[in-house]
């Protein structure tokens, strides 16, 4: 069953954002999650594994925020250096929830 962002009541898909966010030169691979947002009730977020080039999460927001509706626009980017994977190659998002890369210091 794939996830679903509830955004203010529209159903955002992860897997649309993550194909613009791994489109992306200077992107190695990207996740969409859904995070909590005190008036959306969820927002999409990135976590992107950056390649050798400078990308910043600004440009990537930019990037994708211009290609996307309103409500389907990225809320924040956190690199990380790997985006786990279950061994058939579908991303483990109980497990990026249980390392909680999203924790704010």
């Amino acid at each position: 069953m794939e996830e679903v962002i509830r955004v203010s009541g529209l159903t955002v898909h992860p897997s649309e954002l993550e194909r613009v966010v791994r489109s992306i030169d200077g992107v190695l691979d990207g996740v969409v999650v859904g995070v909590a947002h005190e008036t959306k009730g969820e927002a999409p977020h990135a976590l992107v594994v950056k390649g050798k080039q400078g990308i910043t999460d600004c440009k990537i927001m930019a990037l994708v925020n211009g290609q996307v509706p309103r409500h389907k626009q990225l809320d924040g980017v956190t690199f990380i250096r790997v985006i786990p994977r279950s061994l058939d190659g579908e991303v483990s998002r109980s497990l990026l929830k249980e390392l909680n890369y999203l924790k704010k210091n």
